[in-house]
């Protein structure tokens, strides 16, 4: 038997011992940021020197896909796709803004930190290394194929950095084309695929609007009929602009690209042509019943995703057929999602509502299982995540994470600069900044975010408001410089229309 003075001993032994484990579990977590001991889900260069494509679906917002809840089988070839991939559950973009999100995409930095928050004035700071710049410098020729005169996407102020070849392209339907052209498929490369597809104005064929609005549609606006009125608004305002225009055959969008042609070095062409269409579009919903508007434009969205994915389809097919499966990391995303009068508007103006921003993340990679992935993710986490499974270095000032490490986002950020507008999401709480208002929302039960709790919980208010304060202080803040003054040609009206749309 042991005695009373032996017992001691074996307990102060062992109590010894469990102290030094927990000494040296923490410490080995603060020293080494705990990743070795946990097995990530890939390990760095699981697909070295794969191809990579990044599709940005833009405006595509998660809630509208079944794959991501929606009753409704919106994009069946994109699901069926994302079935062979890794699924992000909850993945939310840095903004509701364009052009800020995809330079977060880019850069794996915020949009406070990047600086690319105005359209038509910031210039990426040059110390900043976009994706593309990294891939091409590790031997991958690179492909833009999207739009080509896009202030959002701006080819002449750092979105361009890093590309061998840009093309115009803008729907599934060209990429390939586009890739074949540039001889990628005899190449190690990374193509960047973008479509404004499913953006607004929202005009699907109209024998299809019944497969998601029953008994089809209630009203149908043609794209000539936006361009005709905003020919007849813009004739008004501008007339030697359009004097020595014609319009053949009554198509009046024709009139529009000679337009936009000729006055190519003025951007507000583009911006009153696009306020110009969207206006009336809206205009012409205006006497629904409120519900009945809700259903009916949220259809007509559905019907453009319904329709983009059979080109999606079409694009995965020669994706196939090319034998580029096997060799190749696709990862599909969006920069922002879109409102259909959840909290009292539409579109994805100055909010960031989860339906403007939680968006779709969906990785496919060669000779990987499937599988559906609930961690807490963000763009930024776009490029590191890219980078490591090619197993090239990311730089080290980036703010993203690589999502098949065993690290873990405690929050993420977005935001909308121009509108002083701030959010900080957990899985569980999301709290939104507007000035001195606050919104608090618990996602679990609350996930449409229709009660506000941060007058009843000020503690987890007040904390994750620190949290978010103290976050924002410690992020690296590069110089993206404002090339001019705003341009002088964009009146108060318009650039209130800038920023209800969310644009500016």
């Amino acid at each position: 038997m042991f005695s009373i003075k032996s017992l001691h001993k074996i307990i102060f032994a062992i109590s010894f011992t469990a102290l030094f484990v927990v000494w040296q579990w923490y410490f080995v977590k603060s020293v080494f940021n705990f990743d070795f001991l946990a097995r990530p889900i890939l390990a760095d260069g699981f697909c070295k020197d794969c191809n990579v494509i990044l599709i940005s679906l833009d405006n595509l917002r998660a809630k509208s896909l079944l794959c991501y809840g929606y009753e409704k089988n919106t994009a069946p070839n994109l699901c069926s796709f994302a079935g062979k991939s890794y699924l992000f559950k909850n993945v939310y973009t840095p903004s509701s803004k364009t052009q800020d999100s995809h330079f977060s995409i880019f850069t794996g930095l915020y949009p406070i930190s990047h600086g690319m928050t105005v359209p038509f004035t910031s210039v990426l700071d040059s110390n900043i290394k976009t994706l593309p710049q990294i891939l091409a410098s590790n031997g991958y020729t690179t492909l833009f194929s999207g739009p080509k005169n896009d202030p959002h996407l701006p080819l002449d102020r750092g979105f361009e950095r890093g590309f061998s070849y840009k093309d115009k392209g803008d729907e599934p339907r060209y990429w390939m084309d586009n890739m074949k052209k540039n001889n990628l498929l005899n190449r190690k490369f990374f193509a960047f695929l973008h479509t404004y597809r499913v953006h607004e104005p929202y005009i699907p064929q109209k024998e299809n609007i019944n497969k998601f609005y029953p008994g089809g549609p209630l009203i149908y606006v043609t794209r000539n009929d936006l361009c005709k009125k905003a020919y007849i608004k813009l004739l008004s305002q501008y007339p030697d602009r359009f004097k020595n225009l014609k319009v053949l055959n009554d198509d009046y969008c024709n009139i529009y690209r000679d337009y936009n042609t000729k006055y190519a070095a003025t951007w507000n062409v583009e911006i009153e042509s696009y306020l110009a269409r969207l206006d009336p579009y809206w205009d012409a919903f205006n006497n629904l019943d409120f519900l009945v508007k809700k259903e009916y434009t949220h259809a007509l969205y559905a019907t453009s995703i319904y329709e983009m994915d059979l080109e999606l389809k079409k694009f995965f097919n020669e994706l196939e057929n090319n034998k580029l499966l096997d060799k190749t990391i696709v990862v599909i995303t969006a920069d922002h999602g879109e409102e259909f009068f959840e909290h009292g508007g539409h579109s994805h103006a100055a909010n960031l509502y989860n339906e403007s921003i939680q968006v779709p993340l969906i990785i496919y990679i060669p000779k990987s299982k499937s599988q559906i992935v609930e961690k807490l993710a963000s763009s930024v986490d776009i490029m590191p995540t890219i980078l490591s499974i090619l197993g090239i270095e990311a730089p080290e000032k980036i703010t993203g994470i690589d999502l098949f490490s065993s690290k873990e986002n405690k929050f993420v950020l977005a935001q909308h600069v121009t509108a002083n507008l701030e959010t900080i999401i957990t899985l569980k709480w999301k709290l939104i900044l507007n000035g001195d208002e606050k919104e608090l929302f618990d996602l679990t039960s609350d996930p449409e975010e229709q009660i506000d709790l941060s007058i009843k919980n000020t503690n987890i208010s007040n904390d994750l408001e620190n949290k978010l304060n103290n976050y924002l202080f410690r992020l690296p803040k590069y110089n993206s410089i404002k090339s001019e003054p705003f341009p002088t040609w964009i009146d108060e009206e318009q650039r209130k229309k800038l920023i209800e749309t969310g644009y500016f």
